[in-house]
């Protein structure tokens, strides 16, 4: 029984409800009702939700924004070739239109096949003027929930989701991503300083957002990477530029030994700290060339491996600091100064990087696109490490004022602004680099009524 819990709460994370007992034991129950829901594809009428959320996280329109979720979308995609670039050849795709039918309709043929998700939504605070953005409470959860959750039904099984957002809806949409993505699978809750004045602030400066992390399915194997920065000895080994890493195997995590002062393993002390497997383990691949013994001051024998340059990483940081100012001066950069606050370039590359470190060929989706920051990053990051990932982006043809400067230089529209700004990012990139072979295209869809 406990097993086929399991498998439910694997696709339906918010359909189980833990409890414990006085001995601290769990217990696995599932909520039918709330099951009930996920599974009905039915029309939304207002009779057939019944009041009675069970949960303390809730608000009006709750189960009718689950319902909106698995309600099939009767749009579709209709090609634009005279808006896109190689478009017999590119593998990124620009849609246009509202993003929850986007994520409907990719359901089709990017169920389980994207690695990383970014989105930047509106933060709720009534100052973008791009986007409606000043809801009620319950009206931001309701736009947001169904569009995660349809969200989590595209990641791979090792995929993640970054989220911008500030202090105005970190709280909801913290709660609101655990109940989709399951407590489980949060993997952190970074800060991104972008910010460093702010003299004239009223009660404090603000010079930071957040940036919550989510799996699909958290393991120990996940490790959001970044690249490491060598200040140390280098060796060429078999063509490859390599650093030394001296310290494959401690005694126990984070602690040092009391006598040696090192957390070192060293060989000697295998059995006795790790035991005969681990012991056998280790000279299979001494034996195997992978792993290799240096003298130490101790007298022992310390366990070594060489590690390419190009492997070399570091772990993902909590807090991490890019200034919004560049997002701004990038924009300028390419004559597209029409975004009050952008993204920076190199904020979303680290992350699409940490997430892609290890499968440079992943597909990258930004469901509120925006000034299309993903894709130039995506496409900086693929000239920078030879990389081939492909990016999604999603974006709601929002009117630019009338008054506004993009207005009047032609841009009826926020995707038109998008759309440009990816094909001067790849002609400056291609310029810059001599790399022909990138992928720089992208092929447009607007969606529209099925006829």
């Amino acid at each position: 029984m406990t097993k086929n819990i399991l498998k439910i709460k694997e696709l339906f994370p918010n359909c189980v409800i833990e409890t414990k007992d006085n001995n601290g034991n769990t217990t696995l129950k599932i909520d039918f009702e709330t099951l009930k829901q996920e599974l009905s594809d039915d029309v939304i009428k207002d009779d057939v939700i019944k009041n009675n959320e069970k949960y303390e996280f809730t608000w009006p329109g709750k189960n009718k924004s689950i319902l909106l979720a698995n309600q099939p979308t009767d749009n579709t995609l209709r090609p634009c070739k005279e808006e896109s670039v190689n478009w017999d050849i590119t593998q990124n795709l620009y849609i246009e239109g509202d993003n929850i039918d986007a994520l409907k309709l990719l359901r089709k043929d990017y169920l389980n096949k994207i690695k990383l998700i970014y989105i930047d939504p509106p933060y709720n605070t009534g100052k973008n003027r791009s986007y409606k953005d000043k809801f009620t409470h319950s009206d931001w959860l309701n736009m947001m929930f169904p569009r995660l959750k349809l969200a989590r039904d595209l990641l791979t099984d090792d995929g993640v989701i970054f989220i911008s957002i500030d202090d105005h809806e970190v709280h909801n949409l913290r709660k609101s991503c655990d109940e989709v993505f399951g407590e489980k699978n949060f993997v952190g809750q970074m800060i991104h300083q972008r910010a460093k004045g702010g003299g004239q602030a009223k009660h404090i400066v603000r010079g930071h957002d957040y940036i919550l992390i989510y799996a699909k399915q958290l393991s120990s194997e996940l490790t959001l990477k970044k690249k490491k920065i060598v200040q140390q000895k280098t060796y060429e080994i078999n063509g490859k530029t390599c650093i030394k890493d001296d310290d494959v195997i401690r005694k126990a995590f984070g602690k040092y030994d009391k006598n040696l002062n090192d957390r070192r393993c060293f060989y000697e002390e295998l059995l006795k700290y790790k035991g005969i497997n681990k012991k056998n383990e280790v000279d299979q691949k001494i034996e195997s060339g992978e792993l290799f013994l240096e003298k130490n001051k101790f007298g022992m024998h310390t366990i070594c491996k060489y590690i390419p340059l190009d492997n070399a990483f570091s772990k993902l940081y909590s807090i991490i600091t890019v200034m919004s100012e560049e997002g701004k001066r990038e924009l300028e950069n390419i004559n597209l100064p029409y975004f009050d606050y952008p993204k920076p370039i190199n904020l979303i590359k680290q992350l699409v990087n940490a997430a892609t470190f290890d499968s440079k060929d992943s597909i990258v989706l930004d469901f509120f696109s925006g000034s299309a920051t993903t894709a130039h990053a995506v496409m900086q990051l693929n000239a920078e490490d030879g990389g081939n990932r492909k990016f999604i982006m999603v974006q709601l043809p929002e009117s630019c004022d009338k008054k506004s400067e993009a207005f009047k230089e032609g841009y009826k529209n926020i995707c038109e602004i998008g759309k440009e700004r990816i094909r001067r990012a790849g002609k400056k990139i291609i310029e810059k680099t001599g790399k022909t072979d990138l992928d720089i295209g992208f092929r447009v869809f607007k969606i529209q009524r099925s006829s």
